[in-house]
């Protein structure tokens, strides 16, 4: 029987949740953009937690670490776009780049809607209603859920539904922002990717719209000191999957998802942090400043209701 707590980290509550019978550990920062903060697995009869999430207070100074991303990941260049003919201002918190960045909930406290445990299995639902304000002026409903088997699979699925009162649709992309640490630094991590289209960005990160075939991936090469601050995309007959594999510890994560979806994810943000100690797999529904590109950006419907999801899976 999996076992639940609720742990303060400075003004955050996380729901942490603890599988004795595979000495597992999962935890959720629900007040801070849904984060997930942790997720513990025993390798070799040692314990690794593979998430860079929040474990003290002052961790929360990196605002996006495992968040949600909506209703658009990365960057908007200026903040500005046009959809159906009107132009729109979002405001920018990047100044150092005059930037929107990561959508709005990524600090936003969620609703736990829903805590539902099975024997060794867990059902977490949360929720956030974003009210239409002056930068964006659509009201929308977004739902959260994690589905946790006590032990090395873990699914994350989300829905969004357009509650506006008098807009037709809303412009809308998701994307999440986890951190993983495999034990050791990245450098030393197999990467393994299907040939995958780079986009080509300018000195603000903003896309050109060139892009590149990489290839260097497809059969798994590690990472030595590549970096990395690049959005790929999958290419039409691919499904979404990327592997990350340790070989000092064989401990091994792979993340896939289904073209399937109503918002499938086609695009993944890869970032290596400068310390080295970890490495952020971000899946994203759609590109970059999509509200401008148009690459991957979904249209959602006054009371439509549009669902995403991706499966993790550990091996070790």
């Amino acid at each position: 029987m999996i076992i639940t707590e609720f742990r303060e980290i400075g003004k955050h509550v996380e729901l942490r949740l603890h599988a004795p019978k595979n000495n597992s550990k999962l935890g959720i920062v629900f007040t801070h953009g849904a984060a997930l903060s942790h997720w513990e697995v025993p390798v070799n009869n040692h314990p690794i937690n593979i998430i860079k999430g929040y474990e003290t207070e002052t961790d929360f100074q990196k605002l996006y670490k495992s968040t949600i991303l909506s209703p658009f990941p990365n960057r908007i260049n200026k903040g500005q776009f046009q959809f159906n003919k009107n132009n729109y201002q979002l405001n920018i918190n990047r100044p150092e780049e005059g930037h929107a960045l990561h959508g709005f909930l990524y600090n936003k406290k969620f609703e736990l809607d829903q805590l539902d445990i099975k024997k060794d299995k867990a059902v977490i639902g949360l929720s956030y209603k974003f009210d239409a304000d002056h930068f964006f002026p659509f009201s929308f409903i977004q739902t959260v859920q994690y589905v946790w088997d006590g032990k090395n699979n873990l699914e994350l699925s989300a829905t969004i539904q357009n509650v506006s009162d008098d807009q037709n649709e809303m412009p809308y992309g998701i994307g999440w922002h986890p951190y993983f640490n495999l034990g050791g630094y990245v450098d030393d991590y197999k990467l393994t990717l299907p040939a995958i289209k780079k986009y080509l960005v300018d000195e603000k990160m903003i896309p050109t719209g060139e892009t590149e075939l990489i290839k260097q991936y497809e059969q798994g090469a590690i990472i030595n000191e590549s970096h990395f601050d690049d959005g790929f995309e999958f290419q039409e007959n691919q499904e979404f999957n990327i592997h990350l594999n340790n070989p000092a510890n064989n401990l091994s994560l792979e993340i896939t998802a289904s073209n399937e979806d109503d918002l499938p994810y086609r695009f993944i943000q890869i970032y290596t942090p400068k310390d080295r100690q970890s490495i952020a797999l971000e899946p994203m529904t759609c590109l970059a400043d999509a509200f401008n590109n148009q690459i991957g950006i979904s249209s959602i419907a006054q009371g439509q209701l549009a669902k995403s999801k991706f499966k993790m899976h550990l091996k070790y």
